[in-house]
């Protein structure tokens, strides 16, 4: 009992101590810690610090700090403030021998942090007094801590040299458990942390275990919306691009995965320590790794520095960048090199625009990089995906050749010439790989001042697919390449066919599109390296164009055409091989190429010179070496729809033969050959077959030989075959005027080349077979060999033509008869055979029927003999003059020409005639003949009707009472009065044709189809407008919407051409209609001739009302 008293006494006097302690502790130890706190911390930071006031609880060792200030170096204003410092100490700090904290907070610090300039700042003063020099590392301290919390903290940095405050408030952290105590070092602590920088909020998370075996940890960082705004002065002034404002999103998390500790080797252990020295020599695997994503939001950039001539503005909507990061140092390493990974790597930009002055030069609706892997080590990048969606830029080139982008980078050159030449190429020794690049819905304009018009060009729909590549392939391997894209006709800036032609372009091809597709493999050039050769950009794949526009590009060459280009569209489908090696371009293409719409004017005045539909080469073989032609060969040429208009000027030159504007010094050559125009070109103007064989040659598509080189190419071509074609001849070298149709022209030329059959041998001719028409009326054919390439010329041609009417010949009468013609037929049978030393032997055979002349012209310069009675003289009873001219001569003199021989020789003939006499009796035709002189006709229409047929049974019938008679036939018609009419009479036979093809394919098809009635107009009307090839009303889907008979009826009759050309048609066919019936009325065709059509001014003298129809006049022999 005693001895519990005496426990009990100690017990007692124990608490009793303890009470007394504390009571001592807590009255006396809060003054002195504070005057300690203030005294020491002052001397120790240089700086006066003050507490407002000291809290302590010995019973539950929690101490409170309240008021703390830190002043600055002035000490005029506060440097850290601190509201209230609570600290919380568990008791088992003395069972672990090491602190435990249950809790440390601090609540609303306050911290000014000054920058000064030159790098110094408000706390260097501090900082020095703080640094101590390096001490070796001691062991880990062990300590616990529970609930770390910062509670409404704040930081303002003040940046005196920019006048800038950037600030940090309602800054909070929370930290619920930190130990490095065993076994509590293993377990994981989840801090927090949140603030808003300058205003916009930003939020950590992290999952720590800083101590345990095996470190590991993971911190993520998030903003959704960080102004860059207060930022932006930190941006170098010398960089050119700099930002004008944007906002950062990221969201970011950092992971450290470590392996476990090793515990330290013996000291005596030589051969473990020695492996361990080995291992440290060596990057540990790499501790950290950064994954997540940034992103860059309606950011601007102002290009505005010194090597810009104009401020340039790039923007963005949406920049993001997705991937993970690993990073390594080696800290044992002797070199020292970091080992810096990205995984996973993805960046995507949105809306990214470039503009200049507010006008936008390139855009870019999104860019995504994805899959990147960058390894600093092993000094590697690769590219899983890299796209481009949607870009579109405007490139612009103005008057001296000054692209847009050099008024951008107006000093990028002096910046070049600052680098050191022998700099280190910064991508040396990296391995680079991309594994596919895809371009898409890319769009691209062109606007070039340069050329002497302006060239405007506008790709859509641009496609490009390629990959895998990499820099350390082998020769042998290649990208894999797709591309396609459109390219616009339409659009300003080019002179457009409707607008040179008066609207007579084909309909339907205005806006088309061209299109371009290529496939294959292309290799990039490569220096040598690694053991493998240089490599030069090199391609092999498959090209496909599709009407591609080449009238757009024509300002580039139209300096050295006498032409200009209205149309042309190009298509190919063919393999192509291209190289660039150090000799030179090397090209071998093969396919199949076609050259469509070809339009063509001259210059001034604009008229139309060349055109057809479509130009097709099949089997072509293309080959460049050393960027010279070597072989050009086509299988086979089809030319179809043709049309050539060939003018000789006044001063005896022909136009086909000036399509190239040339040199100086040949144009001087030329000029001084034809010093003599009239002898010159006297073979062109002989007769109208001078005039069909020109034509005819130069409709050929053929190729003219290339000048003599060190090795001539190889030129081979197939057979050529033409096509409906039409040649528009005129003379003004002549007074008056000759002018002459040739139509309907369709035939054939066998293959030909350049190469010679034998050593010494010329190259073999070629069978030349065409057909066709001379003013829609005489026959034409032309037979024989040729060879276009051959040198020295070498041909054989023979040509016939058939029933020509003479009248619109007059002119060449005119000029060497001194007399017109009024009326006569011609047939002539010419043979012209060249051989190769230039010896000409030509063989004309002249048929002439019925001719008559006119009165002598005044004025004229011809030998005034007497004409008319020589013909008559030379004629058989018949009316039949038959010629044969042989010519024979060399080609190589100049001063031989065909033309002035044959005139030459029919001149003598008739000074041989003038000697016989020579009677002409003239009658008339009698009483009826004044209500006959003309056959009336509907206007717009060619058919005969009932009262006019009536007419020319009188006419029948006085004409076979009189054979000395001949009647000449004048066709009539008038644009003005006759232009709706022609179209309804057109529309009208459209109907009949469309119920005849109907009936045939029912199988009820006859040679007579009755008018179509009133109901079945309306269906034929419909059935004629949907075959119509005529821009019609389409619906959503592209289809032709049905319209009512009123409007489709419109449509037609709008698509039908009326011109003057129609109208002299027009003409031509009444009198064609009246000669023809009269022919079937017994008339004999010989004695019927057609004249010239007249117009309305013609068409009276008596004042009485002009009627369309064909006026009669009649002439004895």
């Amino acid at each position: 009992m005693i001895l519990v008293w005496r426990w009990l006494r100690i017990a007692g006097l124990a608490l009793a101590g303890l009470l007394l302690f504390w009571l001592l502790a807590w009255a006396g130890l809060p003054p002195l810690l504070k005057w300690q706190l203030e005294r020491q911390a002052g001397a120790a930071l240089g700086r006066q610090v003050s507490v407002e006031r000291v809290e302590l609880k010995p019973w539950s060792l929690e101490l409170e700090l309240h008021g703390l200030r830190l002043l600055d170096a002035q000490g005029q204003g506060d440097q850290f403030t601190l509201e209230r410092l609570y600290l919380d100490l568990d008791a088992r700090s003395l069972l672990q021998l090491a602190p435990v904290l249950d809790a440390l907070e601090f609540d609303r610090p306050h911290f000014k942090l000054r920058h000064l300039g030159g790098g110094r700042y408000d706390i260097d003063d501090l900082i020095a007094r703080l640094l101590k020099p390096e001490q070796p590392v001691s062991e880990l301290p062990r300590f616990a801590l529970f609930q770390l919390q910062l509670r409404d903290a704040a930081i303002d940095f003040i940046d005196e040299p920019v006048g800038r405050t950037q600030q940090i408030r309602q800054l909070t952290l929370k930290l619920p458990f930190l130990s490095s105590l065993e076994p509590q070092r293993e377990e994981k602590s989840e801090p927090s942390l949140h603030f808003l920088l300058n205003g916009d909020p930003v939020d950590a998370k992290a999952l720590l275990q800083p101590f345990a075996q095996a470190r590991q940890g993971e911190a993520r960082l998030h903003s959704a919306a960080l102004d860059l705004a207060p930022y932006l002065p930190y941006w170098p002034a010398t960089l050119p691009l700099r930002p004008t404002r944007g906002q950062l999103e990221f969201d970011l998390t950092l992971r450290l995965a470590a392996g476990a500790q090793q515990a330290p080797a013996a000291r005596d252990d030589q051969a473990a320590q020695e492996r361990q020295d080995q291992q440290d020599q060596q990057m540990a695997p790499t501790p950290l790794s950064l994954a997540g994503h940034l992103a860059l939001r309606d950011v601007e950039l102002e290009w505005a520095g010194a090597s810009a001539a104009q401020p340039m503005r790039l923007r963005w909507d949406r920049l993001r960048f997705d991937g993970k990061t690993r990073l390594g140092w080696p800290i044992r390493s002797p070199s020292g090199t970091m080992a810096l990974a990205l995984e996973d790597g993805r960046l995507q930009v949105d809306g990214l625009a470039l503009r200049e002055d507010d006008q936008p030069q390139a855009s870019l609706a999104r860019l995504l990089l994805g899959n990147a892997r960058i390894d600093l080590a092993e000094r590697r990048l690769v590219v899983g995906q890299l796209r481009l969606e949607q870009p579109d830029l405007q490139l612009e080139r103005d008057q001296r050749q000054r692209w847009m982008f050099e008024r951008w980078l107006a000093a990028l050159g002096q910046a070049d010439q600052a680098i050191a030449p022998n700099q280190a190429d910064p991508a040396a020794g990296w391995r680079l790989q991309l594994d596919q690049f895809e371009l898409a819905d890319g769009r691209l304009g062109l606007v070039d001042r340069s050329p002497v018009r302006p060239v405007r060009l506008r790709v859509e729909a641009l496609q490009l697919s390629a990959g895998p590549w990499s820099n350390a392939l082998p020769a042998a391997q290649a990208l894999p390449l797709e591309l396609s894209l459109q390219l616009e006709q339409s659009g300003p800036g080019g002179r457009s066919e409707q607008g040179r032609q008066g609207g007579a372009g084909r309909s339907g091809l205005a806006g088309s599109t061209g299109a371009l597709r290529y496939q294959g493999r292309i290799e990039l050039p490569q220096p040598a390296s690694d053991g493998h050769p240089a490599r030069t950009f090199a391609s092999q794949g498959q090209l496909e164009l599709d009407q591609l526009p080449l009238h757009r590009l024509e300002p580039y060459f139209a300096a050295a055409l006498n032409l200009e280009l209205l149309r042309a569209e190009l298509g190919l489908r063919a393999s192509v091989e291209l190289s660039l090696p150090p000799a030179g371009l090397q090209l071998a293409l093969r396919g199949d190429a076609e050259v469509e719409h070809l339009r063509t004017s001259t210059l001034e005045p604009a008229e139309r010179l060349l055109d057809w539909q479509s130009l097709g080469l099949r089997g072509l073989q293309l080959d460049l070496k050393a960027g010279a032609l070597s072989r050009l060969k086509v299988a086979e040429t089809v030319l179809s729809d043709y049309y050539a208009r060939i003018v000789i000027d006044p001063q005896g030159r022909i136009n086909l033969q000036q399509l190239l504007r040339q040199p100086a010094a040949t144009s001087a050559s030329a000029s001084t050959r034809s010093a003599d125009p009239a002898a010159a070109k006297a073979d062109q103007a002989a007769t109208a077959v001078a005039a069909i064989a020109t034509s005819t040659t130069a409709a050929k598509p053929t190729t003219p030989p290339a000048a003599p080189t060190a090795q001539q190419a190889r030129l081979e071509f197939g057979p050529i075959s033409f096509v409906n074609g039409q040649v528009d001849f005129a003379d003004h070298f002549i007074r008056p005027n000759y002018s002459a149709r040739l139509s309907e022209l369709s035939g054939s030329l066998g293959g030909f080349s350049n190469q010679q059959l034998k050593p010494g041998q010329a190259p073999e001719l070629a069978a030349l077979s065409l057909r066709g028409k001379v003013e829609g009326q005489a026959s034409l054919a032309v037979e024989g060999q040729l060879n276009p390439l051959a040198q020295p010329l070498a041909l054989d041609i023979r040509a016939q033509v058939d029933d020509l009417d003479l009248p619109p010949l007059s002119p060449y009468s005119i000029k060497y008869a001194g007399h017109g013609i009024e009326r006569g037929k011609l047939g002539m049978t010419v043979r012209y055979q060249i051989a190769p030393d230039g010896q000409l032997q030509a063989s004309n055979q002249i048929l002439l029927k019925q001719l008559n002349f006119s009165e002598r012209v005044e004025g004229s310069e011809a030998p005034n003999l007497p004409i008319r009675l020589a013909v008559a003289l030379l004629a058989d009873r018949n009316g039949v003059i038959d010629l044969n001219l042989p010519i024979s001569g060399s080609i190589n003199d100049p001063q031989f020409r065909v033309g002035p021989i044959v005139w030459r020789m029919v001149l003598n003939l008739i000074g041989k005639a003038v000697t016989a006499p020579f009677a002409l009796i003239a009658q008339a035709l009698g009483g009826a003949a004044e209500d006959l002189r003309q056959i009336d006709f509907a206007p717009g229409r060619s058919e005969l009707d009932a009262a006019a047929r009536s007419r020319l049974e009188q006419v029948a019938q006085a004409m076979a009472q009189r054979p000395a008679l001949r009647l000449t036939l004048a066709g009539q018609s008038d644009l003005e009065r006759e232009r709706r009419a022609y179209q309804q009479a057109q529309l009208q036979q459209r109907l009949l044709q469309e119920k005849q093809r109907q009936l045939e394919r029912r199988g009820q098809g006859s040679e007579a189809v009755a008018p179509p009635t009133a109901a079945e107009s309306a269906e034929l009307l419909a059935a004629v407008y949907r075959r119509a090839d005529i821009p019609k009303p389409r619906n959503l889907v592209g289809l032709a919407k049905t319209l009512p008979a009123a409007e489709m009826e419109a449509l037609l009759l709008a698509s039908i051409p009326v011109d003057a050309d129609r109208m002299r048609e027009l003409a031509l066919a009444r009198a064609s209609a009246v000669r023809d019936a009269l022919v079937r009325l017994g008339v004999d065709h010989e004695r019927l001739y057609l004249l010239a059509p007249t117009g309305p001014e013609q068409g009276t003298t008596d004042g009485t009302p002009w009627q369309a129809g064909v006026m009669l006049g009649l002439k004895t022999e």
